[in-house]
């Protein structure tokens, strides 16, 4: 829409241009085209960029007055006209006050425009034209005629016309004018002398309502100067308020007087008035609005001129009639039982406008814990008194002598003959308390304890009152006790010989019980004046027997979790009426079981690990044992912990508790109504790797036979069928394998030859098969009985043995309605057959000079599928030379290590001094195999810090700023112990800066990276690549890391170009690229430019041709 060029040359152009060139008018805007538009500008101080954008806006010429604040002249003198009293403002290129010229077509009729030539005369003929340069440098004046007449007024015509410096716009050159009035006003000499204040008196409004303003409140005279010239400029509007002046055809001047308060302040526009006159005043055309409630006082400051002099500020009072009575009221204090009179002082009604009324003061709310009382008529509560009974001191608090700090009652003020009351007041009665009260022991029941126990002493034993004092102020003043000593529970070994009700009521008492069983001690009890009698607290001991009445075995279910009830573990005293126990039976696990642990069921059905528990949780039943590991016992096994008992002061030895893991554990019969429904399914148990033959003793169901009828039951004989075979073994009976196709036996199988189960010697702790059994006749041996074959039980039989249903279609069989689905187990016994196994090809272990570094699994990895990590043992042979091996946080140099802590809390190896090269000796066993003997390389390097990563800066097109994080450069140290990580910027970028917060840098940390504070700003956009350096140093304490130097971080700039990728099309057809293939609008919107294309590379097979439209 247009450029911007020099001034003095249309003809160049400007792409930069300074502060300076913009103050001394250089640079000129040349407008062509559209009447609106924006462009992009960069302002730089040499180091830091900012980016603006300015809109232009064309418009029509145009000629505006700018000042025409007219004349004021003295009656007879000569006064300057000068660009504060006339100037102009035009859009033209107007660029020499010359230009603007004024041509007088209305002269004044008073008076005379003329030159002044600087030395106070005046040029004696009229002036008719004059330019903007001379009112700016102040030529023109205005010469009085001397005549009565005070007023005058000439009318100009303003002219500009544009002044172009290129040649072919001289016939276009545009031109405006335009009429301006000015006026003149003339004062006399009497003028100069200020107005004079003739009445000030405050203004006086009903809160809430309006007053109209008139001269009996405020009168400013001036003796050559009528009201209306008389004008008052508010300076400091009114806080409480507002003024407000009524327009000349308002209604409100017809009907109201001026000073007569009006109640139609709804009606009236809130719109506050700055000036008014005095005629206005004198007219009652000026009110003022009172608004806010609850205020007394309001004011407004003015000040009043007659044109030529002024006279303030004048501050006019404004006096607020409340709507309420401002009752006031201050809060009494006196002693305790004793009274106060009431005085104009502590209630009153606080304003002028009241003065000398007399007041119905209602009490609403009376004391609580008192009353008042007329002195004429004492002891007679009264709810209702005057001002004047106030004034007179007739009417007083008394307080009813009770222990209370505090009272209060309600009052509020009435005036019948205004119709006015107040707002409920509230009286606070502070009451010092008075020390009357004796104290007065509560309690005394004396103390049973056991012997050599620490009791606790609480209110039930021993106890004090005071009405008028507090706790705290109870002291107990004791004799030493015969047997035992008092103490505080921060200090039970202190003896103490007294002690305060807040003791006992805060249950920090304790009586530790020693010598003789029965004994006591003296008290007595005072609050600080007053004593309460001496008594004696009696102490009697009884010894205290505990025993452990039941410990019984708990039998568990494989992978069950099993309460301990009373009925197993239980643990009793001998405990003796009246003797309260300050600690229950506790049970301490001093040996955890090691097949299962012990829980406690917590309120939300969640479980935590215990080593302690009471008696009380046992009987309650939130004590458990959880086999957590079933494939660890087996068919059966056996578990305990070891446990002591205690019960404060007794504690009684050791003792084990005994947990039998069995699949026949009566939790598991408790839980289901039968185990098995065959005569024997008892499993079987074989070592790892071995056979194991399952004999009649083992699997028996010939009980089935009692299902068949007597008469039938020679001719049936029981039948197995196998569901699912074993995961990790074989089954045969007389050589001959059990399998998919073969998978029958019978119960004459089993009890005369029978069935052997051969383990495959894997690393398993169990197996299992599961089978159907059925009694069979004889002649259809092979075949399940169906669901009709016997009416005589006809119900499924199942247990928690049977197979699921996915076991059973494994071999499509379902159980007969006359069968039995089992499972058998068998319980593998592991046999330590393999020696442990180093999987590290080469152990070893970097370690930076001075640090602790954890040997772990990544270091050393062992292997043995047959032995637990717990029963693998380390053995060092030879100690390295460079440092030395450590268990956990001890410093103390180890030889013996176990597995579980080297691979997991962590072996260390130190040792201060010079990189070196060093190894240890060791071996390891299982304990069953011959030691394996390794060495373990370890390398002390020095500390050293390297760059890990520097992809380089990629910065998007149009943008000027990205973020610099560890994902583009990072350095890191070889050590374990955090170092602070500093980079410097060695070699700053060409074409731009480093910055965080704005700020250029040299230097920043890590956290800097990685909080994304660095930015990299690009101040040339022409570039399209760009560089910098950077150092990388490292620092700790009492650690050198060394640097990293001459670090080469690239910064590139991504082509805002949207490419469609891979671009088809036919082969020796022309085809037009348009935007769906190569679009860079983005970037035209972000330029405000359109982009141009530069190929750098031509296409191998076709040519590009850039096509002209024709129209």
């Amino acid at each position: 829409m247009g450029e911007l060029v020099l001034a003095s040359n249309t003809s160049h152009k400007l792409y930069e241009f300074t502060q300076q060139d913009l103050e001394k008018k250089k640079v000129l805007f040349v407008h062509r085209g559209v009447s609106f538009g924006r462009f992009v500008l960069f302002v730089s101080d040499g180091k830091h960029y900012v980016s603006a954008l300015l809109e232009v806006m064309a418009q029509d010429p145009y000629l505006q007055a700018e000042n025409n604040t007219g004349l004021m002249v003295q009656r007879g003198g000569v006064s300057n006209v000068t660009s504060a009293h006339l100037s102009v403002l035009t859009n033209l290129d107007i660029r020499d006050p010359q230009e603007v010229t004024f041509e007088v077509f209305i002269p004044p009729k008073h008076g005379t425009l003329c030159f002044n030539h600087g030395d106070g005369a005046t040029a004696a003929g009229a002036v008719i034209v004059f330019t903007q340069r001379d009112l700016a440098e102040g030529r023109l004046a205005y010469r009085h005629d001397g005549g009565d007449k005070l007023s005058d007024v000439f009318n100009v015509t303003a002219r500009a016309r544009e002044q172009s410096t290129d040649r072919r716009l001289v016939r276009g050159r545009r031109a405006v004018h335009l009429d301006i009035g000015v006026t003149v006003k003339v004062y006399l000499e009497s003028h100069q002398r200020p107005p004079t204040v003739i009445t000030n008196r405050p203004v006086v409004v009903g809160e809430g309502q309006n007053v109209s303003i008139s001269r009996e409140q405020l009168e400013v005279f001036h003796e050559d100067s009528p009201p209306s010239e008389i004008t008052f400029v508010v300076r400091r509007p009114p806080s409480l308020g507002f003024l407000h002046k009524s327009l000349p055809n308002s209604r409100r001047q017809h009907h109201s007087k001026p000073g007569k308060q009006q109640n139609f302040y709804q009606n009236l526009p809130e719109q506050e008035t700055t000036t008014f006159t005095q005629e206005d005043l004198n007219q009652g055309k000026v009110f003022y609005h009172q608004k806010a409630a609850g205020s007394t006082n309001d004011s407004v400051l003015l000040e009043a001129t007659n044109g030529v002099t002024k006279v303030g500020p004048i501050r006019l009072e404004i006096d607020v009639v409340p709507l309420l009575l401002p009752l006031q009221v201050t809060d009494l204090t006196l002693d305790e039982g004793s009274s106060l009179s009431l005085t104009s002082d502590i209630i009153k009604v606080k304003s002028h406008h009241f003065s000398g009324m007399n007041f119905l003061y209602q009490v609403i709310v009376p004391p609580r814990h008192g009353h008042l009382e007329h002195s004429r008529i004492p002891g007679m509560p009264i709810t209702a008194f005057t001002h004047t009974e106030v004034e007179r001191e007739y009417i007083s608090y008394i307080h009813d002598g009770s222990d209370t700090q505090a009272d209060s009652f309600t009052v509020v003020a009435n005036q019948t003959e205004i119709r006015k009351q107040s707002q409920p007041c509230v009286v606070h009665v502070n009451i010092t308390p008075v020390n009357d009260e004796m104290p007065v022991v509560a309690a005394n029941k004396g103390l049973k304890v056991w012997v050599g126990s620490v009791t606790e002493i609480t209110v039930q034993e021993l106890s004090a009152e005071d009405p008028d004092t507090p706790a705290e102020g109870l002291e107990f003043v004791v004799t030493p006790p015969t047997n035992g000593h008092l103490a505080l529970k921060s200090a039970p070994s202190r003896h103490i010989l007294n002690f305060t009700q807040h003791h006992v009521e805060s249950r920090q008492l304790l009586f530790v019980h020693s010598g003789a069983l029965s004994g006591g001690f003296h008290f007595q009890v005072n609050d600080g004046v007053n004593f309460a009698p001496r008594e004696i607290f009696s102490t009697t001991a009884q010894s205290l027997v505990l025993t452990l009445q039941t410990n019984r075995p708990l039998e568990v279910y494989p992978g069950s979790i099993t309460p301990i009830s009373s009925w197993h573990l239980q643990a009793v005293t001998n405990d003796f009426n009246g003797i309260r126990r300050n600690q229950s039976v506790v049970f301490t696990v001093t040996s955890p079981p090691k097949l299962g642990r012990l829980v406690r069921r917590l309120p939300d059905n969640s479980t935590q690990n215990v080593s302690m528990f009471t008696q009380s949780m046992v009987n309650h039943g939130v004590i458990l044992y959880d086999q957590k590991k079933p494939e660890s016992v087996g068919w059966s096994a056996a578990d305990s912990f070891s446990f002591m008992v205690s019960s404060p002061p007794t504690v009684l030895p050791p003792h084990t508790f005994t947990i039998l893991i069995s699949y026949q554990a009566n939790e598991h019969q408790n839980s289901l109504p039968q185990r098995t429904r065959l005569l024997t399914n008892a499993g079987a148990v074989v070592p790892e790797g071995g056979r194991v033959v399952i004999d009649g003793s083992k699997l028996d169901a010939s009980n089935l036979l009692q299902e068949i009828p007597e008469s039938h039951r020679k001719s049936h004989h029981i039948q197995y069928r196998l569901v699912s075979l074993p995961q990790y073994g074989t089954l045969s009976v007389r050589a001959k394998s059990l399998s998919r196709n073969q998978p029958d036996f019978s119960q004459a199988d089993v009890s005369r030859f029978g069935i052997t189960y051969a383990h495959d010697d894997s690393e398993t702790m169990s197996d299992s098969f599961t089978f159907l059994a059925w009694a069979a006749p004889s002649s259809l041996s092979s075949s399940p009985p169906s669901s009709s074959a016997f009416s005589s039980d006809s119900s499924p039989r199942s247990s928690m043995y049977s197979a699921s249903s996915a076991s059973l279609s494994s071999f499509d069989v379902a159980p007969p309605p006359n069968g039995v689905v089992e499972k058998f187990n068998i319980t593998v016994m592991p046999v330590n057959d393999q020696p442990p196994l180093v999987r590290s090809r080469t152990p070893s272990m970097k370690v930076v000079v001075g640090e602790r570094v954890i040997l772990g699994p990544e270091n050393l990895q062992v292997e043995d599928h047959d032995t637990p990590p717990e029963e693998l043992h380390y053995l060092v042979i030879s100690k390295p030379n460079n440092g030395y091996l450590t268990l956990g946080e001890r410093p103390e140099p180890v030889t013996s290590l176990p597995s579980m802590t080297s691979t997991t809390a962590g072996c260390t190896s130190h040792k201060q001094g010079e990189p070196s090269t060093g190894v240890f000796y060791f071996n390891i066993t299982d304990g069953h195999h011959r030691p394996l003997y390794r060495l373990f390389h370890l390398e002390v390097v020095k500390p050293s810090v390297s760059m890990v990563n520097n992809t380089g800066l990629s910065l998007v097109q149009g943008r000027t700023a990205v973020v610099l994080t560890t994902n583009q450069l990072a350095a890191q140290t070889n050590g374990q112990v955090p170092a602070s990580i500093t980079y410097t910027v060695t070699a700053h970028p060409c074409h731009g800066r480093i910055a965080i917060n704005d700020q250029e840098v040299a230097t920043f940390g890590h956290q800097d990276l990685q909080y994304g504070r660095v930015v990299y700003h690009m101040t040339d956009l022409s570039e399209s690549e760009d560089s910098f350096q950077v150092m990388a140093s490292a620092s700790s304490a009492g650690v050198d890391y060394g640097n990293v130097t001459e670090q080469t971080v690239n910064v590139t700039v991504r082509p805002l170009i949207h490419l469609r990728e891979p671009v088809r099309v036919p082969s020796g057809i022309t085809v037009k690229l348009g935007k769906a293939m190569i679009d860079a609008s983005e970037l035209a919107r972000i330029s405000r430019a359109n982009p141009v294309f530069e190929v750098l590379s031509p296409p191998k097979h076709g040519k590009l041709v850039k096509v002209k439209l024709f129209i």
